[in-house]
């Protein structure tokens, strides 16, 4: 949905491959079926490869999922900067920045946003099996290895 609003450069250049139309125009002639397709085909290129290949593992990064943040944004900021060792003050100063400056607290303001609601799960509501199952083909495993209850 963030493409649809061709915010980004390189989402407004003629394309070749596109017949001279932009990335943006192609996804704005499109279903919302078929665009969320082309999204996903895209992000197969580099994303969803990238985060399967992440060691969620490694003891040097905190990690903390959005849900888990949506649920309490000044206790997960919180726990980030107490993790990476920030003084209890600086801690508090950086919660109140980080609160303030959140994708939560920028929705809405009438500036262009990312997000559309900003509720966790809400990708419930706009991806079909047939979406969840291009996700599968081009990083097979990573909705169950990242804890996505998809079927």
């Amino acid at each position: 949905y963030y493409h649809l609003r061709g915010a980004e450069a390189w989402n407004q250049i003629p394309l070749e491959r596109f017949g001279g139309r932009t990335y943006h125009e192609v996804l704005l002639s499109l279903t919302t079926r078929d665009g969320l397709l082309m999204e996903i085909r895209r992000l197969g290129l580099f994303a969803f490869p990238a985060m399967a290949d992440w060691d969620y593992d490694q003891g040097d990064f905190y990690e903390l999922s959005y849900e888990e943040l949506w649920a309490d944004e000044p206790a997960g900021f919180r726990s980030l900067f107490r993790f990476y060792g920030f003084s209890p003050a600086t801690v508090e100063d950086c919660v109140q920045v980080a609160v303030r400056l959140s994708t939560r607290a920028s929705a809405g303001l009438g500036r262009m946003s990312q997000v559309r609601s900003g509720r966790p799960g809400e990708w419930r509501e706009h991806l079909a099996p047939m979406h969840l199952d291009a996700i599968d083909e081009v990083a097979p495993g990573l909705l169950a290895r990242l804890g996505y209850p998809v079927y």
